[in-house]
Order: structure tokens, then sequence, then C-alpha cells
């Protein structure tokens, strides 16, 4: 068995279930959710839940460790799970960026074959926002605004799916972002002239 991880990627859900592995002698022991944000958020409440449904129906322990990254973002505690037994005793719940980013980043441990999926629990749209008094409403607009201010995106982590897509919107309408949130420019340009799209 490969080591799991539960997903979050827009457009889908499936029922918290549905996440459980099929072998009937699982668990053996006590599973171990990592959760590699801080306790709180959206993603680690929805964990808790599953953790909490899996522990009813199967009468073995289930608990949410959080592992945040702080700068690193989401992938010391993605580093746990992929270093951790493939038995399904440790489950991560990732992001869709994790799995599908971190290799890229050339992140030791991690390749395609790193991590297995078992279920998507979470949807959300992913969006871009500005003040109300901002002097743009549209991509296009902010393209045209940019050109000619430093315009700041603010992100979660640089490797992580919404942010690159924002980055690349960015250069498709001609204009590159003046600061953003987690890492210097230099970084960010050298890492996504180094990534395919």
């Amino acid at each position: 068995m490969k080591r799991l991880f539960i997903g979050l990627l827009a457009g889908l859900g499936l029922a918290a279930a549905s996440v459980l592995p099929a072998a009937a002698e699982y668990p053996e022991r006590p599973v171990q959710f990592i959760v590699p944000f801080p306790p709180g958020d959206l993603e680690d409440v929805l964990t808790r839940m599953i953790a909490e449904e899996m522990q009813a129906q199967t009468g073995v322990a289930a608990a949410v460790v959080n592992k945040p990254g702080g700068g690193a973002g989401p992938f010391p505690g993605a580093a746990e799970v992929a270093r951790a037994d493939a038995d399904g005793h440790t489950v991560g719940s990732f992001v869709i960026g994790v799995p599908t980013v971190g290799p890229r980043l050339g992140i030791q441990g991690f390749n395609r074959e790193t991590f297995e999926p078992v279920g998507i629990f979470l949807t959300y749209p992913f969006v871009l926002v500005a003040a109300g008094d901002a002097p743009y409403s549209n991509m296009a607009e902010l393209a045209d605004y940019a050109k000619a201010n430093k315009v700041a995106l603010g992100h979660f982590g640089y490797g992580l799916v919404p942010t690159r897509a924002s980055v690349i919107a960015g250069m498709e309408l001609g204009f590159e972002f003046g600061s953003e949130a987690a890492l210097t420019r230099s970084t960010a340009t050298r890492w996504l002239r180094a990534t395919p799209t």
C-alpha cells in the first residue's frame, strides 16, 4: 500500500466514508491524519470530522496531527507522510498542490509515486480579490494597471497551484506582480522558469 493522502480539489467532492481503504483488516492500529496547516482552518476541521467518523466506524483510534510549515508551506508535514511506512496508518490531508507541485520543486523524497490519492472531501473556489476601491474590477483592468504600477500578490505559498495560476495569468496578460508574499521575486522567477507549465 502506498502512502495515502486525502486531496482537496476545487470542483470535485467525495463522501468522507470513501476515503477509507477497502482492506477488511484495516486499520490494525491507530491511524494518524497529518494536516500540514495550523489547527482551525476548514481543512483541519473537516479532517477531524473524518477521523472521528473513521474511529466510530472501525473502533480504532484516529487522530489529527497538525504540522504547520511556516514559510516553507505545507511541505514539512507532507514530508513526514512521505517518510511514514506505506501501510495506510499515516494519512495526509493535503491541498492538491502538495502532490502535484511538490515533485516539481525538487523536494527530496517527493516524486509522482510518493502519494496515493484516496479521496477528495472539500471543494472551494479559487478567486483573486482586491479592495473595493481598487482602480480595477477585472483581470484586463488589473493587467493595464499593473503595467504602470506595482501590484502585490498575497498567497499561501509559491509552490501552490492557485499562486502559480495567478502568476501565469499575469504573464499571459503581459504583466508581473510587483511583489508577492511568500518568497522573493528572484526566487519565484527562478522556480517558474525552471518548472514546465
